[in-house]
């Protein structure tokens, strides 16, 4: 009897920790990863950089400069993404600026965003995506 309800009690607290997990997961679907970019517009290609979100706040590096921002979550998959401010370092190799200012410049317009797996891609409000994530 004494064992059935340790066994009980030990569910029960399991039940009750995974769905507060997964209420919480849930609620913060983009943070808890760095997204490492993939693609930005129609450029793809390694090292275009990654993002980071946690606590309503982004940061993350470009093909050249380093980001920050803030960020919030509103229903149906919408994102607004404010306040972003980047370094300025000038990148002479290929078309890394001009990756890097559609990417920053595409920030600061996302207006929704999906998951399919370990992808996440930021959309426009037209559903133009902006840049793929893994």
């Amino acid at each position: 009897m004494r064992f059935s309800i340790i066994i009980i009690t030990i569910i029960s607290f399991l039940t009750i920790f995974v769905g507060t997990i997964n209420a919480e997961t849930s609620s913060r679907p983009l943070e808890g990863k760095k997204w490492v970019i993939t693609s930005v517009g129609e450029h793809k290609g390694k090292h275009l950089g990654f993002i980071k979100f946690e606590n309503g706040n982004l940061e993350g590096q470009s093909t050249c400069n380093l980001y920050s921002g803030t960020y919030e979550l509103t229903t149906d998959q919408t994102i607004h993404i404010n306040r972003i401010g980047y370094t300025r370092l000038m990148c002479k190799v290929g078309n890394k600026m001009e990756i890097e200012n559609e990417f920053i410049n595409g920030l600061e317009v996302a207006k929704s965003y999906k998951r399919d797996g370990d992808i996440l891609i930021l959309l426009k409000e037209d559903k133009t995506e902006i840049a793929r994530f893994k």
